[in-house]
């Protein structure tokens, strides 16, 4: 690994008059308050925090005589089960860090980082062992009835990594986050001093290769709470979701808006328990805070930022139905996070002036994993700084200060989106798509479709003499991608529409001439509908209105 060790001596952090440095620590102590408490319920059945401490514990002495220790890092299948859980507390009681594997996506990418991050040992179920035991990797099942008291003692600091997640990566290659325990002990903490939120149940439908699933996990495990989780068909359906809320009363819960807003649809009465529900993951509707008032005026409803090199949030907003502004700020920096809004030289703007967000403060991450270069680039001395040594974040990410006090999200400086709450970098879609044969140019775009629902587009221009088929394309994508980065429209076009000094236009992709081989365009059937399509043409400006490709049809 090539990012090196700190062990600086700071003073841990501190929750209540007690003090921590480690993730694992705050949750022993949660289970000396409470060890009879209900911790986590899935499909594989329901733990106790003692039940839960004392597994983990034993798994945890298993990991440490298999060589895991600060800074080495452990695969952990991401199923959505009660064991999974017992084994990302097993690894960071270990002294090791873990790196969350869906063992759905593409065998290509599972592979990718597993070799990236140097990962010999898993966690996995027998349902999903032989998917990376392929791999000549050792496999351990986490679910398992042995218990200890104690788990491995010492050895662990706050500025040793809790977990590695990978990102989309500009280059084409996704990107490793190193987070350390003192960035997500300090996230974890700031949650309760913020929203002064009681223990309850909650319920995380975001998976758990994505960041948000280590807040809501940590937050409700070192508060008091039962963690709640949604199989895979709950997760995705907003009715069953719905529905398990109801059932298992849940309490807090956190979504991106645009499937929270098809929660509500399930109405009052199913919805009755929630007391707090936080969103973020993509710009939140201005509808969004008014339709929750209406149905659930007793529940609080949350605007949370935050970018995974920032251990999961930064800022949040207690949205107000009544606030007329046209947009959902995204609030005020949490606890022991400090938030500038900079021109291009670092320089602070004034309130009102749009500029770059960067992020100061315990919550930052090591970096990213093998990519020195990288770190160094977005992560740079902070000018702002009391004293040496302090780094700043460049989020990427467009922002302003209202009169307020709070921050307004304004957009991206480059080519990163977010789709259903993921980012993706558009170069790593690109360069996937150049891995078909016949494949001579590529662009992505995204478009944003009736509420704020974002997809990707690929325009791809094929070699002289060759035709790109769309199915094989997909075919080639699903090897390395997984399903939420392959884009929903394939559009084949003759060339791609440049700018004056050769780079892509992104914003005139759409309107490009399509390849005469793209496939005959539907015709109209009679004289009316070339009469309403003949309007509708003069009307939009648009020579394709009213034809769409047949292989679209098809």
């Amino acid at each position: 690994m090539e990012t090196q060790r700190l062990r600086t001596g700071a003073p841990p952090s501190s929750i209540g008059d007690e003090r921590v440095q480690c993730l694992h620590e705050l949750f022993e102590q949660q289970v000396l308050r409470t060890p009879y408490a209900a911790a986590v319920a899935a499909r594989d059945g329901a733990l106790t925090y003692g039940e839960l401490n004392a597994r983990a514990n034993a798994l945890a002495r298993r990991l440490r005589a298999l060589g895991a220790r600060p800074d080495v890092l452990v695969g952990v299948a991401a199923e959505r089960s009660a064991a999974t859980i017992v084994a990302l507390l097993a690894v960071l009681k270990s002294g090791g860090a873990y790196v969350p594997l869906d063992p759905e996506h593409p065998p290509q990418r599972v592979r990718f980082l597993l070799d990236d991050a140097r990962i010999t040992l898993v966690l996995a179920s027998t349902r999903v062992a032989s998917r990376f035991a392929a791999h000549g990797l050792t496999v351990i099942d986490p679910d398992t009835t042995e218990i200890a008291p104690n788990g491995p003692r010492g050895g662990v600091y706050g500025e040793d990594l809790a977990y590695a997640i990978y990102t989309s990566g500009s280059t084409g290659r996704p990107k490793g986050v190193l987070i350390s325990h003192r960035a997500i002990v300090n996230s974890t903490v700031a949650r309760s001093a913020f929203g002064r939120f009681s223990p309850g149940a909650y319920a995380m439908p975001a998976p758990l290769t994505f960041d948000a699933s280590a807040a809501g996990i940590y937050w409700t495990l070192c508060s008091g709470g039962r963690l709640v989780l949604p199989d895979d068909e709950q997760s995705k359906d907003p009715r069953l979701l719905a529905r398990l809320i109801k059932d298992e009363r849940v309490t807090h819960m956190t979504a991106m808006p645009s499937f929270y807003r098809l929660v509500l649809g399930a109405g009052r009465e199913a919805l009755r328990s929630l007391r707090d529900v936080s969103v973020g993951g993509e710009v939140m509707p201005v509808q969004l805070p008014r339709e929750h008032t209406a149905l659930l005026p007793w529940a609080r409803l949350y605007n949370d930022y935050g970018p995974t090199e920032a251990a999961v949030w930064t800022t949040a907003h207690l949205c107000d139905a009544r606030d007329q502004r046209p947009t959902v700020s995204i609030g005020r920096p949490i606890r022991n996070a400090r938030v500038h809004v900079v021109d291009d030289e670092l320089r602070s703007l004034p309130v009102g002036e749009a500029g770059e967000l960067c992020i100061a403060g315990q919550g930052l991450a090591r970096g990213y994993l093998n990519a020195p270069a990288l770190t160094a680039q977005r992560f740079v001395p902070n000018p702002f700084a009391d004293g040496p040594g302090e780094r700043l974040y460049r989020t990427g990410d467009l922002a302003r200060y209202l009169d307020d006090g709070t921050l307004e999200f304004l957009g991206r400086t480059d080519t990163q989106v977010k789709v259903r709450g993921f980012r993706v970098e558009l170069g790593e879609v690109e360069a996937a798509l150049y891995d078909h044969p016949d494949v001579a140019a590529a662009a992505v775009a995204v478009q944003v479709e009736g509420e704020g629902d974002a997809r990707l587009v690929a325009y791809v221009v094929a070699r002289h003499g060759t035709q790109v088929d769309r199915d094989a394309l997909r075919s080639v994508l699903a090897r390395s991608l997984p399903a939420y980065m392959i884009p929903d429209r394939l559009e084949l076009l003759d060339e791609l529409p440049r700018t004056a000094s050769g780079k892509v236009e992104r914003a005139a992709l759409d309107r490009a001439p399509r390849a005469v081989h793209a496939g005959p365009r539907r015709l109209v059937r009679d004289l009316s509908e070339e009469q309403v399509v003949a309007m509708l043409r003069e009307l939009l400006g648009d020579e394709r209105t009213g034809s769409v490709p047949r292989a679209e049809r098809e």
